[in-house]
């Protein structure tokens, strides 16, 4: 299997990019859901509670994958699941209180 040479590298979102490429869309996917868990864990050790710490660290990857699907790194598909996903959390979060 041969890899694509790098062309376009004269910023980070060129390497962003290129390494997506490499990863079949898969790096942003995750570097988004490593966001989302060390939000998640910094919010809970900061003593809040589990419904707020998590509709947090979902509101943060949102406003974070928005920029990312500006930049056209990743699909809207992911956008709108995180935001379907911040909705619950916000209900939950609601009904918890």
């Amino acid at each position: 299997m041969t890899y694509p040479t790098p062309n376009n590298m004269t910023g980070l979102g060129g390497v962003f990019t290129y390494v997506n490429t490499l990863t079949g869309s898969w790096f942003i996917t995750l570097m988004l859901i490593a966001a989302a868990i060390i939000i998640f864990s910094t919010a809970k050790r900061l003593g809040n509670r589990t419904s707020d710490s998590l509709l947090l660290s979902l509101f943060l990857t949102f406003v974070i994958s928005t920029l990312c699907w500006a930049a056209q790194l990743i699909q809207g598909k992911m956008v709108i699941i995180l935001m379907i996903l911040m909705v619950l959390s916000g209900i939950y979060s609601m009904l918890e209180s």
